[in-house]
């Protein structure tokens, strides 16, 4: 069966809009969990999720992501300057000045 974890206030956070902080990836959404906000955690922060109907009978940890997407930095400015089309407009200009001589 489906696993899961009963929160004992529950429908005190739901009223109020409190969010429940847990650490529970695998506990199923229940019908009586919509509505309320929960922190869970990824593995380094807690994300905030607000339950809603269509989430029912999945897990909670299916909503808050362990890994980020990937992001490449350019760390240097200088690697800009040398991109295909600077060292193709670079080898013009030096063509362009050994012709003219």
């Amino acid at each position: 069966g489906p696993y899961f974890v009963a929160f004992p206030s529950l429908e005190a956070a739901i009223e109020r809009n409190i969010p429940i902080k847990t650490q529970a990836r695998n506990c199923t959404v229940l019908p009586n969990f919509v509505g309320a906000i929960f922190h869970i955690h990824n593995g380094k922060d807690y994300t905030a999720v607000k339950i809603t109907n269509e989430m029912i009978g999945h897990k909670l940890g299916e909503f808050s992501h362990t890994k980020q997407k990937f992001r490449w930095y350019v760390s240097c400015p200088l690697t800009l300057s040398y991109s295909p089309l600077f060292l193709q407009g670079f080898v013009w200009q030096e063509t362009m000045k050994l012709l003219r001589v």
